[in-house]
C-alpha cells in the first residue's frame, strides 16, 4: 500500500511493537543482544511475535541493567538469522516502541541498513503517544504506565516482557487516541514530535525471502551470576532504587536513562570499569555535559539521605552507606550525623570515583583539590630540588 500512513485510519492498520536491548546506548558502536518483536491488530490484540537472545561480534556488557551475560548468548543465532521474522512481524505495520528514540536507530543501523533497505519505516513513540492523546505527564517510565493501568510489570529490561508491557499501554493509549481521531493524520495535529515525519510515508513493503533462523531463550530469562543472590542485595541498592521510583519526573530523556544507569551500577556499592564506560557512553549518546552530570550525583546524594532520615533515625550502617555513595558520587560532605534530622548536606565537588565513571571527567578544576594536584606539586618540588643541586654541583654558588 503506498498510501501515506497519515491518511490512514486508526482502526484501519497493524502494529509491529519492537524492543531492544543492548550493549550500550550506540547505534555505531554497541550492539543488540535481545530482540522482541509483537505483531499487534489495531484492537491491541497480539496476533504474532517472537523473542531471542543475539550473539554479538564483540564482547557482552551493560549486564548489570538488563542481566544478560556472555554464557546466556552462546549459541544464540546473529541478528542477520532472525532478520525474516523482523520483517514477518513488521511488514505493512507502523514501527512501535516505548522509546522510539533509543530503538528505531539500532533497527536502522543494524538490520535495515545492512540488509539494504534504504526505507523510512512510519513509527510511533508509545511514551509520548500518552501525550498525543493529553495524557500527564507526557513522559514516563514503562513501569509507571503499567502501575496507572494496575499491572506490574515483569522482567524490567528483558525485551519480551517490555514488549508486552508496551502492547498493554498501547492498547490503551490508542482506545483513547480513537476517541479524538479518525487518523493518524488528525492524531499528527496534537503534537510536534519528531517521529510523526514519518506518518508522510507508506507502510514499509519488506521483502519476503529473509532467513526465519533459530531462535534462542524465547521468553525465557536466564539468572546470571553478576547479580547478587536477594538475599545478599546490598541495603544501598534497595535505597537507591526506592529513591529513584519516587524522584519527581527529570527535564530530559538522557537525564533519566543517565540517572538508570548510575543506580544500576551503584547498587553493589562500587564502580566497575564497565560501569564507568557504560556511564561515559549514556552521556556521550545524551550530550550531557559535566555541569549537568555532577547536577545529577549531587540531587541522588541528597534524595538518599532524605530516604535515611525519614525514619528520624540514621543508623551506623546507613551512615557507611551514605559516606560510601559520597564517595563514589565524587561529592564531599561535611561527616554525617548518626541523628535525625540529619544536617542538609552541601557538598563540594571533587574529581572522585564516580565524577571519572563518566559523570565528571574532564570537569573544569574549581574543586577541591585532588590527588592529582598534589603530585603535580610534589613534581614540581623535585624539579627545583634538582635544579638547585645542579647550580651547587656547577659551582654556581661558589
Amino acid at each position: 500500500m503506498t498510501v501515506p500512513l497519515q491518511d490512514q485510519r486508526l482502526d484501519e492498520v497493524d502494529f509491529c511493537i519492537i524492543d531492544l536491548e543492548t550493549t550500550g546506548f550506540s547505534p555505531y558502536e554497541d550492539e543488540i543482544l535481545e530482540i522482541a518483536c509483537l505483531r499487534v491488530a489495531p484492537d491491541g490484540t497480539v496476533i504474532d511475535g517472537f523473542s531471542s537472545l543475539i550473539r554479538p561480534s564483540g564482547p557482552v556488557s551493560g549486564t548489570e541493567v538488563h542481566g544478560i551475560g556472555p554464557d546466556d548468548v552462546v549459541g544464540a543465532p546473529v541478528l542477520f538469522d532472525v532478520s525474516g521474522h523482523v520483517a514477518r512481524c513488521l511488514r505493512g505495520a507502523v514501527l512501535v516502541s516505548w522509546n522510539i528514540y533509543f530503538d528505531y536507530p539500532f533497527m536502522k543501523k543494524q538490520l535495515l541498513e545492512p540488509l539494504g533497505l534504504d526505507v523510512d519505516v512510519p513509527r510511533l513513540c508509545c511514551m509520548y503517544l500518552r501525550g498525543l492523546t493529553g495524557r500527564q505527564p507526557s513522559r514516563i517510565k514503562l513501569t509507571q504506565g503499567l502501575t496507572e493501568l494496575g499491572v506490574e510489570h515483569g522482567e524490567v529490561h528483558r525485551a519480551h516482557d517490555d514488549a508486552m508491557g508496551t502492547a498493554l499501554l498501547l492498547a490503551s493509549y490508542l482506545k483513547t487516541a480513537r476517541e479524538q481521531a479518525d487518523t493518524f493524520g488528525q492524531l499528527a495535529e496534537r503534537g510536534d514530535y519528531k517521529f510523526l515525519a514519518s506518518w508522510a510515508q507508506p507502510l514499509a513493503a519488506l521483502p519476503d525471502g529473509l532467513p526465519e533462523g533459530r531462535l534462542h531463550g524465547r521468553y525465557q530469562r536466564t539468572p546470571t551470576p553478576t547479580q547478587p543472590p536477594a538475599d545478599e542485595v546490598v541495603p544501598l541498592s534497595g535505597a537507591l532504587r526506592r529513591v529513584w521510583a519516587r524522584w519527581e519526573q527529570l527535564p530530559t530523556l538522557g537525564e533519566e536513562a543517565y540517572v538508570d544507569c548510575l543506580c544500576a551500577a551503584l547498587a553493589d556499592r562500587r564502580i566497575t570499569p564497565s560501569d564507568m564506560s557504560r556511564l561515559t557512553d549514556c552521556a556521550r549518546f545524551y550530550e550531557l555535559g559535566n555541569p549537568q552530570r555532577d547536577d545529577l550525583h549531587q540531587r541522588l546524594y541528597e534524595a538518599v539521605i532524605a530516604q535515611a532520615e525519614e525514619d528520624g533515625v540514621v543508623t551506623e550502617a546507613e551512615a557507611e552507606d551514605l559516606g560510601s555513595l559520597a564517595g563514589l558520587l565524587g561529592v564531599v560532605t561535611d561527616d554525617v550525623v548518626l541523628s535525625s534530622p540529619l544536617p542538609s548536606p552541601e557538598p563540594e565537588r571533587v574529581a572522585g570515583a564516580g565524577a571519572g565513571a563518566g559523570a565528571g571527567a574532564g570537569a573544569e578544576d574549581v574543586r577541591a583539590p585532588s590527588r592529582l594536584r598534589w603530585v603535580w606539586v610534589l613534581l614540581l618540588l623535585a624539579m627545583v630540588a634538582g635544579l638547585a643541586w645542579f647550580l651547587f654541583d656547577a659551582g654556581v654558588f661558589g
